[in-house]
């Protein structure tokens, strides 16, 4: 029998040919990035640009909500739950339960997954708009919810798009419920919002979004190629609608990525130099950026064949002092995978033992691959986010 809620459980686990190069597009004066720019500083927690399309007042009390379940305990928990059996409509009370049933401690609990997805379909069902289904403690995945629960969940979410036709929040909603099991329908739903608010540069933030994820990994290199051009033509066009730093910042590093795909280094480094010049240490996100934008700067070196100037970036890409992505799905691999294979491999040793200090479930991973490299061996790293 699984354990209950306030039981002891199964710890978490962590989650979340390009086109021919052209050496002599780019010998980029932004290389000189990797080697003179300071090294980041300690990231701080804020908002997500999400509050673009929610509202910052919404975000923040939704966000409030559920950071108060992170803080309970299983009698709390347990009493919660009673308060909103007789009071089904206090959604506030849901929120925060859906911030306790997704502690590490329990996400891999049967018992608390089940009450976590109950509570995620009572929002579908009943506030398909709400905000909270914005965050991912209201997601719900096969592995951690199972069939039948992600089935429940995705009908629901079916029957409110037919309900809701020019419903965007709703719209926003379903399409991010359905982005990582059917992205041509997430794409679809995003259109579709695209269209009912043409003025919202959420909406080709979020297409390219999804069209760059869809590339980052693609084995088939025209599908890559096209996917990846389609991503930065959506991620350029929000761009050029953005209003606030805040909101450009968030796009350089996607931008940086979609460019590189492509084989527009030359842009590629533009974004990426962006995204660590421009980034505010009191970002929540500002080791994210920093972490993102030298791995571009890094392939981008790499690929015009300056291996010094790609280690050098590496070892900025770690000197960061974590973020939420990167203390639990740990630093980017791709850049390390290249230099190894470009016999720099003192640079990567540097970078693991940089990583080892944000990246604590990845101790045994990241001591794994230490030997491996000291041993002349390449590592089978993970966290590989696009193909160099």
């Amino acid at each position: 029998m699984a354990p209950g809620p306030g039981e002891s459980s199964i710890p978490s686990r962590g989650w979340y040919n390009v086109a021919n190069m052209r050496p002599g597009l780019l010998l980029v004066p932004v290389l000189g990035l990797c080697a003179g720019l300071a090294s980041p500083g300690r990231a701080s927690q804020g908002l997500d640009v999400r509050q673009e399309l929610l509202g910052k007042a919404d975000f923040l009390t939704t966000e409030g909500d559920i950071a108060a379940g992170v803080a309970l305990s299983a009698t709390e928990a347990a009493r919660t739950e009673a308060q909103v059996q007789s009071r089904p409509d206090d959604t506030r009370s849901r929120a925060t339960l859906l911030g306790y049933y997704y502690q590490p401690s329990l996400i891999m609990n049967e018992a608390a997954q089940a009450a976590r997805a109950h509570h995620v379909l009572w929002f579908i069902e009943n506030r398909p708009e709400s905000r909270v289904l914005d965050f991912p403690q209201a997601s719900l995945t096969r592995e951690v919810n199972g069939a039948t629960a992600y089935e429940e969940a995705k009908l629901a979410w079916l029957r409110q798009i037919d309900a809701n036709p020019e419903g965007t929040l709703v719209i926003a909603n379903a399409a991010r419920f359905f982005e990582e099991e059917n992205p041509t329908l997430t794409l679809s739903l995003l259109d579709k919002g695209r269209r009912l608010e043409p003025g919202d540069p959420s909406w080709p933030k979020r297409l390219g979004g999804v069209s760059l994820s869809m590339a980052r990994n693609d084995p088939d290199a025209g599908r890559r190629y096209s996917r990846a051009s389609s991503a930065l033509r959506e991620l350029e066009t929000a761009l050029g609608m953005a209003s606030t730093l805040d909101l450009k910042l968030e796009l350089d590093p996607e931008l940086a990525e979609a460019a590189y795909l492509v084989g527009r280094d030359d842009k590629a480094a533009r974004y990426a130099g962006a995204a660590v010049t421009k980034a505010r240490v009191d970002r929540w996100n500002y080791s994210d950026l920093v972490h993102d934008g030298y791995t571009i700067l890094g392939l981008v070196a790499l690929r015009a064949r300056d291996t010094k100037k790609a280690a050098e970036c590496l070892v900025k890409s770690g000197d960061v002092r974590g973020s939420p992505r990167l203390d639990s799905l740990g630093p980017r691999m791709e850049l390390a995978k290249a230099l190894i294979e470009a016999g720099e491999r003192d640079a990567v040793l540097d970078y693991l033992e940089m990583a080892g200090k944000f990246w604590k479930p990845g101790a045994r991973d990241l001591a794994r691959w230490t030997a491996d490299i000291k041993g002349g061996m390449t590592p089978e790293f993970g966290n590989l986010r696009l193909i160099p």
